[in-house]
Parts: C-alpha cells; sequence; structure tokens
C-alpha cells in the first residue's frame, strides 16, 4: 500500500507540475474569474490554511494560469499527493476542489549505528520523545536535531542519513537514521596569538585577559577535566565573536579575530584549538559633546536642561581616554540617575511608551580612520519634570497598607526623585514580607509609573507586590563550629498581626497559613526552642513598629525573652535575660533611636580546671544579677536589610549597668560597629563580584565597687569573628583559656565573587546563589579598658565558599600569619542550618 502510494506520488507530481489540463467543465476561461472558495478533498493532518498558503493560491485573486510552484512545494513542504482540481462556478466566483492522498504516518524512527548514545538520548535530541511515529516530511528536521545534539556532545565528525525503510503491502514503514557516530571529540587546549594586549594570565579567581572577559564556553584541560572540555565548533565560533566583541567593546574597533586551525589528534579523540588575532590600533575619544532631542522629533535639536559642563562632568568618556563600551554605559546609568533624581524620570519605569520620559539613545558618533578618533555625541531624550501623584499600592492581599507606606520617604504633590522612589522599593524588599526564596516562581516587589492623562507633569507611583512567606513553622536541625549540634523548634511570624486572631481553635492553623489570621500589621513574633550538645536557648520575642500610628517618625516597642544554656571548654554558662527597647525610627527609619531596660542573671559553674582557669572566670564564678539601660543610635543606607549588596550601616551601642538601677555589676559598655558594601563591574548586571569591610571597636569601664568587668560581658576574638583562630581562641591567655578583654578592636575585608546565579521569576533579573569569597581579619583585644597594644594584634588570610540564599551556608578556612604563644588556632570553620 504505501509503495503504491508513494509510486503514484513519483509519477503525478511530474505529471501536476505541468499546467493543469481543465476537461469538459461548467467554467470558461476560469482566469478569468476569482477563486472565492478552495477545497482539499482527503486532508486529514495537515491545515488547509497551510497547505493552501504552500500552494500559492490567494482566495479573492484570479486563478493561476499555472499550478506548477505550487504543487511542487506542497509535495516539498508536506510530502502530500494533490490530484486535478475540479472548478465549479459558484456565486461571485470559482470554487476550487483538489483530491489529497495523504501518505500513510505509520513510519516507525529507527536509528542504526549509535553505539555512544542510548536511544532515550536520541529520541531526546530530536523532539521524538513517546512518540511511535512520524510524518515523512519531518526526516530533514529530525536529522538537523540530531546532528546538533551529536555536535554539542563533541561529536564533531558525526554523519546522519535518513531513508525510508520496511515497505510493502501490510507492512509498516520505517524511518531508518543512519548514523555514524565518529569519535568524542576533547578540547585540550586553546592557544591564542597576537593578544598582546589582552594577554591571558592567571588562573582560576585570578584568571585575567581575553578568555576571561570573554567568558569563553570552550575550555582546555583544567584541574576538574584533565581529558579537556566537550569541543562543539558552533560554541567555539560563538567565543570567536565573543572575543572580537571584547576588543571592540575595549576600543579596538579593527580588530580581527578568528580560528587559525584546528589541529586534531591522530585518532581525532582530541583537538588544539588554534586562535589568531590582529589588534589593529586602539581607538580613542577624540571629542565628546551631549546634545538634546526633541521628544516629538528625533531629528530636532532641543536646549539642554542643565550646563552641558555639569553633564559633562559626571561622565568616565572623556578626549584622549579609550573608546570603551564601559564607559559609555556608565555614563548612560549616571546621567539617567542625575535627572531622575531631579524628576525627569526614565522611559523604562513607564508601562505607557507614550509616557514622554527621559531616554538615552544610542550615541552618534564620527569616525575619524586617519586618526584612529571617535567623536561621540550623547543625544539625550530629556522628557519632562514630573510630580507625584498618587502613591498605590497592589497585591498586599493580607498586608495593611500603612505597613508599606511606611518604608516610604515621600508624599503625593513632591518632586518625583527616582533616588527616593527606589529607596523606598528596597526597604519594602528588605522587610522580607513579599519575599519567598523558597518558591522561585516568587515574583518579587517592583515600581512602575503611570501617566495622568489629565496632567501630563504628574505621575502616579505604583508599588506591585505579592505576599512572601513569612510564616514559618519548623522543626530543624543545625550543625556550627561555633555552637555544636543543636535541635531547633521555632515558630517566626515576620508579619503578624495580634489584633487579627483566627475565627476558632481548630481552624487556626489553616487561617494561619493562609494569611488570614495573625497577619498583615508588621508586627514580629518569634518562639524558639533549641536543645543542643553544646548550647540550648529558649526564646520569645514580640515587635510593633508603630505604636502611634504616625507612618514617618514612628515609635516601635520591642519585648524579647531568652534564656541560654551553654557548655564551654572551660565551663558552663547559664543566661536569663529580658529586655525592653522602645526606637525612634526618623523618617522611613533609615536613621533611629533605640533606649530600654534589660535585665540578666548568669550563672557560671563546673570550671573544667580551675588550676588553668583565668582569673576573670574564677571571680565571676556564681550567680550574677545585672540590671542595665542601653541606648543605640544606628544609620542604614543598604540596599536590602536581609542580603545587603550595596551601602553602609553603622550602629553606636551604649549599656549602662549598675549604679542607680542596681544589680552586682557597675560598668558602661560601648560598642561601635561599620559595615560596607560595595559591587564592582557594570552597573547594569544584578549579580556582581563586591566586596565587604566590617569594622568594630567596643572598650568596657567600670566604676563603683566593681573591679573587673564580668567573664560573660568581656570582648572576645576567634570563630567566625577572626577565622582561622578557635571560639575564643585569642588571648591575652589566663591558662588555658583566654581573659577576654575590656578593650577590642577587629576589622575584616572580604571579597565576594558570584560563581552561580538563578532567574527571578516574573523578571529580567538574576539571583545570586552560590559565592568564592577570600578575606583578610584582624582584631586585638586589651586585658583594660583603653589597653590596645599594636604588637598584640592577631590577623589571618583565608578563602571560602557558600550558599546564599535560600539558605546561609558558609565554609571558611582561615590560615594565621600574626598570632601569640598560647593562642589556639582553627582553619576550618562553617555555619550549616537544615531542614529550614
Amino acid at each position: 500500500m504505501i509503495r503504491s502510494l508513494l509510486l503514484t506520488a513519483a509519477v503525478m507530481v511530474p505529471c501536476l507540475a505541468q499546467d493543469p489540463v481543465v476537461g469538459p467543465l461548467p467554467v470558461q476561461a476560469p482566469q478569468e474569474l476569482p477563486v472565492v472558495e478552495v477545497v482539499f478533498d482527503g486532508l486529514h493532518t495537515y491545515s488547509h490554511e497551510g497547505v493552501l498558503s504552500a500552494l500559492g493560491m490567494r482566495i479573492g485573486e484570479p486563478y493561476p494560469a499555472s499550478m506548477r510552484p505550487g504543487l511542487l512545494k506542497v509535495w516539498d513542504t508536506y510530502k502530500i499527493v494533490v490530484g486535478e482540481p475540479s472548478l465549479t462556478r459558484v456565486e461571485g466566483g470559482l470554487r476550487v476542489t483538489f483530491p489529497v492522498t495523504e501518505l500513510p504516518l505509520d513510519l516507525e524512527p529507527r536509528f542504526v549505528g549509535a553505539s555512544e548514545v542510548d536511544l532515550e538520548k536520541l529520541k531526546e535530541w530530536a523532539l521524538l520523545f513517546d512518540r511511535e511515529q512520524v510524518y515523512l516530511h519531518e526526516a530533514d528536521r529530525i536529522r538537523a536535531r540530531l546532528m546538533a545534539g551529536y555536535r554539542q556532545a563533541g561529536y564533531h565528525f558525526i554523519e546522519i542519513d535518513n531513508v525510508i525503510g520496511g515497505l510493502g503491502e501490510g507492512v509498516a514503514g520505517e524511518l531508518i537514521f543512519e548514523i555514524r557516530e565518529g569519535p568524542k571529540v576533547h578540547c585540550t587546549g586553546i592557544e591564542v596569538s597576537g593578544n598582546t594586549s589582552l594577554a591571558n594570565t592567571g588562573w582560576g579567581l585570578l584568571a585575567g585577559g581575553l578568555f576571561d572577559l570573554a567568558d569563553l564556553s570552550t575550555k582546555g584541560r583544567g584541574l576538574f577535566s584533565w581529558w579537556g572540555g566537550t569541543f562543539d565548533q558552533e560554541v567555539l565560533e560563538a567565543d570567536v565573536v565573543a572575543m572580537r566583541q571584547v576588543y571592540r567593546d575595549r576600543g579596538w574597533l579593527d580588530v580581527t579575530v578568528a580560528i587559525d586551525r584546528l589541529e586534531f589528534s591522530r585518532d581525532r579523540q582530541s583537538v588544539v584549538v588554534h586562535i589568531i588575532v590582529d589588534e589593529g590600533p586602539l581607538w580613542r575619544v577624540g571629542s565628546l559633546a551631549i546634545e538634546g532631542l526633541d521628544p516629538e522629533n528625533l531629528a530636532a535639536d532641543q536646549d539642554l536642561l542643565f550646563e552641558s559642563d555639569e553633564l559633562l562632568a559626571l561622565t568616565e568618556l572623556q578626549p584622549g581616554v579609550p573608546f570603551e563600551r564601559a564607559r559609555i554605559t556608565h555614563d548612560k546609568t549616571v546621567l539617567m540617575r542625575f535627572y531622575g533624581e531631579r524628576g525627569y524620570l526614565e522611559q523604562r519605569y513607564f508601562e505607557d511608551d507614550r509616557a514622554g520620559g527621559a531616554r538615552f539613545l544610542e550615541p552618534d558618533v564620527t569616525y575619524d580612520w586617519q586618526a584612529h578618533e571617535a567623536h561621540v555625541t550623547y543625544r539625550l531624550v530629556q522628557g519632562r519634570k514630573r510630580f507625584i501623584g498618587e502613591v498605590k499600592v497592589n497585591g498586599n492581599t493580607y498586608t495593611a497598607d500603612k505597613v508599606i507606606r511606611r518604608e516610604l520617604d515621600f508624599m503625593p504633590g513632591e518632586l518625583a526623585n527616582i533616588q527616593q522612589i527606589e529607596r523606598g522599593l528596597a526597604r519594602v524588599r528588605g522587610t522580607g514580607f513579599f519575599e519567598d526564596p523558597y518558591d522561585p516562581t516568587h515574583i518579587p516587589p517592583i515600581v512602575v509609573f503611570q501617566m495622568d492623562e489629565q496632567d501630563p507633569d504628574t505621575i502616579d507611583v505604583e508599588y506591585r507586590l505579592s505576599e512572601g512567606r513569612v510564616v514559618d513553622f519548623n522543626i530543624s536541625g543545625g550543625v556550627a563550629s561555633d555552637s555544636g549540634i543543636v535541635g531547633l523548634i521555632t515558630l517566626s511570624m515576620r508579619n503578624f498581626a495580634i489584633a487579627n486572631p483566627p475565627s476558632g481553635l481548630f481552624s487556626a492553623p489553616g487561617e494561619i497559613y493562609r494569611k488570614e489570621a495573625f497577619h498583615g500589621n508588621g508586627e514580629q513574633f518569634a518562639l524558639d526552642l533549641s536543645p543542643g550538645s553544646e548550647v540550648s536557648f529558649w526564646r520569645v520575642m514580640y515587635a510593633f513598629p508603630d505604636v502611634l500610628g504616625t507612618h514617618h517618625d514612628r515609635y516601635t516597642v520591642r519585648a524579647e525573652a531568652l534564656g541560654r544554656d551553654r557548655r564551654y571548654n572551660s565551663h558552663d554558662e547559664t543566661r536569663d535575660q529580658a529586655s525592653l527597647t522602645i526606637a525612634r525610627l526618623f523618617g522611613a527609619g533609615d536613621f533611629s533611636l533605640r533606649m530600654g531596660p534589660r535585665w540578666s542573671s548568669i550563672n557560671i559553674s563546673a570550671l573544667s580546671d580551675l588550676a588553668n582557669s583565668p582569673s576573670t572566670l574564677v571571680n565571676s564564678v556564681g550567680t550574677t544579677d545585672m540590671r542595665g539601660l542601653s541606648l543605640d543610635m544606628r544609620y542604614s543606607q543598604l540596599d536590602n536589610r536581609r542580603s545587603p549588596r550595596d551601602g553602609s550601616h553603622y550602629r553606636l551601642g551604649n549599656t549602662f549597668y549598675g549604679g542607680p538601677l542596681g544589680g552586682d555589676q557597675d560598668f558602661l559598655k560601648t560598642e561601635f560597629e561599620y559595615d560596607r558594601y560595595f559591587q564592582l563591574g557594570d552597573d547594569t548586571e544584578d549579580v556582581r563580584p563586591g566586596f565587604y569591610l566590617g569594622a568594630a571597636a567596643g572598650v568596657s569601664q567600670i566604676f563603683g565597687d566593681t573591679s573587673q568587668v564580668h567573664y560573660s560581658e568581656r570582648f572576645f576574638l576567634g570563630g567566625t569573628s577572626l577565622r582561622g583562630f578557635d571560639y575564643r581562641g585569642v588571648g591575652p591567655m589566663g591558662g588555658s583559656y583566654s581573659l577576654g578583654g575590656e578593650s577590642m578592636a577587629r576589622a575584616t575585608i572580604e571579597y565576594r565573587y558570584p560563581i552561580y546565579t538563578t532567574p527571578i521569576a516574573g523578571t529580567s533579573r538574576r539571583q545570586e546563589m552560590f559565592r568564592l569569597l577570600t578575606f583578610v581579619d584582624a582584631g586585638v583585644l586589651g586585658l583594660d579598658e583603653w589597653s590596645l597594644d599594636a604588637d598584640d594584634v592577631r590577623a589571618s588570610v583565608g578563602f571560602g565558599f557558600g550558599l546564599v540564599t535560600p539558605l546561609p551556608l558558609t565554609f571558611n578556612f582561615g590560615f594565621p600569619f600574626l598570632d601569640q604563644d598560647g593562642d589556639r588556632q582553627e582553619t576550618f570553620s562553617f555555619s550549616l542550618d537544615m531542614f529550614r
């Protein structure tokens, strides 16, 4: 049956390729009549529109004088047989009816010669999966997909033919793919010549030069790939384009980068790629100008709204510097930020293309081929100055508007300052109320602008949110180098509402889970219970974010009680503590003052070795009652409170113990902390390498009858505070253990390099998942107040790696290079939270 159909096709297609001969039909001179209907009698598998399009016949146009091109195209495209048409006059023109014979569909795909790749992988490459039948016209596309799959897997010499077999009366046809795989090829090296200005240097994180800048996908031998990377010529050609672009982005506009040759081994299983570079001259900037354009007519100029010299002073692209794309990208960001802070908002924030926002158009560049200079003109569509109309909040299904609005420090009627608006977005994200690190499809908060049709100078600012994961009930476990093995039972509610209880006891779990109860007012509640091998503790905490309901310049209150039982190598320590903190947040809360009483009862017992215990510990044995009053000042300009990447944070804390407050200890403890985060590289990238700088200092001053600060309140270094040293392992030592200090200073510098990112759902942005880091830590303790000695500084250098989200996990390897006799060192330290 199949053979006869194929024979019919072979005979009929050449015949039909000639002009059709219309027999005795009721239509004379059909070319003079328009075609009003086309019928394909017997067409079942393919769409009527697709076949009609391939045939080239159009409704409403005259009947074609020749059907030859259309019939050939239908056969080539669909492998179906179209017979002699019948023409019938109908109202308005002609009805054309084609008899159609479809080839059988039961062609079973079969793969012959595949020894290195299994059948499931072949079907995956061919996009067949569970299909057992294919159409004949799919053969060439399936072959192309198989070729691409093999080449991506390194089979550079792959050859595939497709033939039809097994045809006969009553026998199903087979579409056979004859595969000649050849050897799998690995790239054992890439040798490049001519890249004098961008020479390859270093290795790993210290790598630099052309290959690192181009981020090549073709890899040679490496530490974990001794046989080399899989070779795919298409990928290599894309890498060549990337290397060429790296040069051009850095000012070598005449560069040529090409594959010189592929040097295969005798068995063709490995290849060394040879690339040749002809850099040409480095182009520089001859001049730079800035012009404004009329938003209604981009061909017309418009006066700049700000002085040209003021704008040019912001740019990195200056006459005489290399003509680099990165400088232009930087200047675009800086200039649009300059305009945005003055009310001229960038168009990309608007949903309506007619909004007329500010735009940085592709620069106008004139090339001087003799001097190899580029004369650049930045073209700005400046837009109009905008003022804030409404401030809208959408998507906060269960969270009160006031919880979001208190994070915003601008009001309707004010100038629309992009810095304030984005800062508000960062604060909203930093609450964590609208994020879910466990759900990759969760869309984080965004801000958009809406144009007021009645008043084009006014825009509405809309924050779009999606309720996040704010209720966590965990039964988990973990281990940390400072704390040993711990269990953790915790209930945490970050967007709590005490005045919104569930409707009933039995409905409470479901309503809380659905955020219908105890949710939406921005309060915080936590209940923790953690038994452990070295540390056990419990904690209850409640915080109310806006006591007086003022939104801005608000007062917050926080109450906390905890108990902790810790077993140190030197002793056992039990602490019960309660505190009440009232805070005044200025504006949206970047600057705050915090004050409140605190009470502690500390018991030290079970000294492991009295003879070798430090005197400061021995003098603290027993139960000590402490009563204090704290006063803190904080200032934060972080891009995200929960996971900062840019910005700074300051804290100055003072706690006054004893005196008129009572208690067994009289001293004043003062601490200062500073954290600075900043990123490197292209401002347009979401995830970039960066530095973290941290510094802290503290001093405890005794007064009254107190002769020394209690051992538990002294300063210690080691563990996570000074990597490379054991927890509380830094002297001055008293016997086998640290005496602790009444003075302290420490600092760290950390370089963080992202190694894996994932996309953020619903956006074009990405988030960091894994990172590598290198660090230098330093610190010093003073036995007495204000008694730090530079000769006692300890310092270490090291590296680490860890998971950033959703679980905080870090492994550190520290190596002291400044230490003292008696210090306890610990190279490896880590922190791991499981089952969170």
